[in-house]
Order: structure tokens, then C-alpha cells, then sequence
């Protein structure tokens, strides 16, 4: 492969999602901690199998057309594109969502989506975003029940959040 050029499983090269990487069920030790943190109220990108609270957003209901204002948003998007799905959340959160915690593989710092949207604001007084590690790799679970080893990456969670 030459330097600066994306090989051919690089997230630039997904149109539609991809189910071997997309459909995973967020682990239930880190969902309870992050749901009794901030009480959501509905779980933007999930299937029936996947999906971690009693409302929810799926593929064909498609959440990056619905409006999330007046929503605490949980969103563990389609890893094979994340682009999409952080760009949504900053226009929710500046239409007035009041909360949107999206869990995103802790690697893709070095990614365009991440240099453009994330690190010129995370952290930052008055963003509205910050970013918090999770320790080490939380496990995921496939659509048929079946844990997943530990995935060759940790997570982060940015956190949209409007001041109290």
C-alpha cells in the first residue's frame, strides 16, 4: 500500500452499512453505566435485536432524518460510517437537543470526520462536547445472542450536553 492512501476497507470507501461490523449490541455492563448516568430516552441506531431501550430508531426509520430535540439520545452508530452520524448530532444538538451520547471507536482520531468535527471543539469551554475514554475493550454482542471477542480497539463516548 502507498503512503496516504486509504486501503479498500477504509470507512471513506462504505456507501451502506455493513452488518458484520454494524449490527452489535452494546455490551450490558458499559450500557448500564452510561444508561444510569443519563437516563435516555431513546436509542437512535438500533435494530429489534440490538437495541438498548423500548424506543428506538431502526435502519429504515432512519435517524439521520428524524429530529432529535426534546430526545436523550443514546447512539451507538454503523461503525462503517461514522461521518454521517456525528455531523447529525452536532445539528441536533445546536437545533436544541439537550443530550446525545454516542459511543465510537476510540482509533479513528487520525480520520477526517474526527479532525473536522471533533478535535477542533471536544473538550473545549462552551463546545457543548466532550470526549471520555472508556477503559480498556468493552465486548459487544452479535444479533444472535452470541458475544464477539474483544474488539481490536477501545471506545470513546462523545457527549453532547447542554450546560444546567
Amino acid at each position: 500500500m502507498k503512503v496516504g492512501t486509504a486501503s479498500k476497507n477504509h470507512q471513506r470507501y462504505r456507501r451502506e452499512a455493513d452488518d458484520s461490523v454494524d449490527d452489535r449490541r452494546t455490551c450490558p455492563g458499559l450500557w448500564l453505566a452510561v444508561h444510569s448516568r443519563w437516563n435516555f430516552t431513546i436509542d437512535a441506531a438500533a435494530s429489534p435485536v440490538n437495541a438498548m431501550l423500548p424506543r428506538f430508531w431502526t435502519r429504515k426509520d432512519n435517524a439521520l432524518k428524524q429530529r432529535w430535540v426534546g430526545e436523550r439520545v443514546w447512539c451507538n452508530p454503523p461503525y462503517s460510517r461514522l461521518d454521517p452520524w456525528v455531523a447529525k448530532a452536532w445539528d441536533e444538538y445546536a437545533a436544541g437537543c439537550e443530550l446525545i451520547v454516542m459511543l465510537i471507536p476510540n482509533n479513528r482520531a487520525d480520520q477526517p470526520f474526527w479532525q473536522e468535527q471533533i478535535e477542533r471543539r471536544r473538550d473545549r469551554p462552551g463546545s457543548g462536547l466532550r470526549v471520555e475514554f472508556v477503559p480498556g475493550r468493552p465486548r459487544f454482542t452479535l444479533p444472535n445472542g452470541d458475544p464477539m471477542g474483544r474488539p481490536p480497539f477501545g471506545v470513546c463516548l462523545l457527549i453532547w450536553e447542554k450546560a444546567a
